[in-house]
């Protein structure tokens, strides 16, 4: 079974939720795992100690482990792809840059394997539209690169 929740707060999850997802990935017959746009740290906070046989992934699911606690550390992870090298987020910074300072509201998140241009706190209609742009834009700088442009 495959299902996904979205969280518009972002936050840890709360007692019940941890309460559920341990006693599900205790069974040795599931298999669970939660996916999460947040840094390792923090997911592993969030879920290490509620729910340590809960398999976890951090950034979209770059970087993962079969139980959020990991042996106890939490800079163990394997990670999808073996990329090191990350110099094209610099790249892209200089163009969400450019549309951060015309876009108000927007704002520019960075991570360890990826980079977001934020535009939830934007008028709607032209934050779509500016999405647009830099997605296009994005995909004709960088189209012979392995990346994703989401």
């Amino acid at each position: 079974m495959e299902g996904v929740l979205p969280i518009k707060d972002k936050g840890a999850p709360s007692n019940r939720v941890l309460n559920i997802l341990d006693k599900l990935s205790s069974d040795p017959k599931n298999q669970v795992f939660v996916i999460s746009s947040e840094r390792k740290s923090l997911v592993h906070k969030w879920y290490s100690t509620g729910a340590p046989k809960l398999g976890i992934a951090a950034e979209n699911g770059f970087f993962w482990r079969k139980d959020s606690l990991g042996g106890v550390d939490e800079t163990t992870w394997a990670r999808l792809l073996r990329v090191n090298d990350f110099v094209w987020i610099e790249m892209v910074r200089d163009i969400m840059k450019s549309y951060t300072e015309k876009t108000d509201g927007s704002f520019i998140e960075e991570k360890e394997s990826m980079i977001v241009w934020n535009y939830k706190d934007t008028d709607p209609e032209f934050g779509n539209w500016q999405a647009k742009e830099i997605t296009s834009a994005l995909e004709h700088f960088f189209y012979a690169l392995p990346i994703d442009i989401i």
